[in-house]
């Protein structure tokens, strides 16, 4: 869009498009050939010894704003909000609009009958694409990796971390789809509780949601119970792995909780 002079209250005033301070775009495609769009924030504050812990958000079209100047109001006052300056990178798709439903039910979403093609993929992108790439713009610190999702991208964060354990220390699935594919996802997380170790560095999981994601039968999504009752069979079968949280937003819908739950997170994360 380019600058327009428009007359506001009989003054002239110029309409430019608006920029995130500190934040770059790119597109970046995959060993497939599909593009994604990559949004990164970087704060503008000294290199930490170690690098930036990162958080990495799907959805990067709808989430990158509201995480990254969530991360850049909180990091002002770090003892108060248990907020560092870190990197916040969206990653999305070339589009104009805040979804591209079509691409995210592919990247996002395991599946019992394709054994989760679509999600290996993008998980392979992330972390032998994206992740490079990223650490040959910045220092990163690898020890304080975090990974975001919201809904079916609360399924793939739930699904890489019973599958690909060890890419990211923490994991938040918001409002986590469960209920995908007659609930393929906890065949993972069976696979999971049955073949990780006790480990003394232990990965981080926070599950969210809103407390009126309540769908009427029959709909199988029951955001709320679910993530709180994934929540607790993780905490007593997986504690020695494994830190586990549930936080319900009272009063928030699927929709309405997202900017809670990513304020939430940025404090989780890091």
């Amino acid at each position: 869009m380019s600058s327009n002079t428009v007359t506001i209250n009989s003054r002239l005033e110029t309409i430019v498009p608006f920029t995130l301070p500190d934040a770059i775009q790119f597109d970046l495609a995959s060993d497939q050939g599909s593009i994604y769009r990559i949004q990164m924030y970087q704060p503008p504050v000294p290199m930490p010894a170690a690098g930036f812990p990162i958080l990495y958000l799907l959805d990067g079209n709808a989430m990158f704003t509201t995480a990254a100047q969530a991360v850049a109001l909180q990091m002002r006052r770090p003892q108060v909000t248990g907020v560092l300056p870190g990197l916040v990178i969206g990653i999305g798709y070339p589009i104009d609009g805040l979804l591209d439903g079509e691409r995210r039910r592919h990247d996002y979403t395991p599946s019992s009958a394709t054994r989760a093609r679509g999600a290996e993929q993008f998980f392979d992108f992330i972390e032998h694409r994206l992740k490079p790439v990223i650490a040959g713009m910045t220092q990163v610190d690898t020890t304080r990796q975090a990974i975001f999702g919201h809904s079916l991208g609360g399924l793939f964060v739930l699904w890489s971390l019973f599958r690909r354990p060890g890419a990211f220390r923490s994991h938040t699935a918001a409002s986590p789809s469960i209920w995908w594919d007659d609930r393929c996802i906890l065949v993972d997380e069976k696979a999971f509780l049955e073949t990780a170790s006790p480990t003394t560095d232990k990965s981080r999981l926070l599950l969210t949601a809103g407390s009126l994601e309540m769908t009427p039968t029959p709909h199988p999504a029951r955001m709320s119970a679910d993530a709180q009752a994934m929540a607790t069979r993780l905490s007593v079968s997986a504690g020695d792995r494994l830190d586990v949280s549930f936080v319900e937003f009272a009063g928030e819908s699927h929709a309405s909780v997202v900017p809670a739950a990513i304020s939430r997170s940025v404090r989780f994360a890091w």
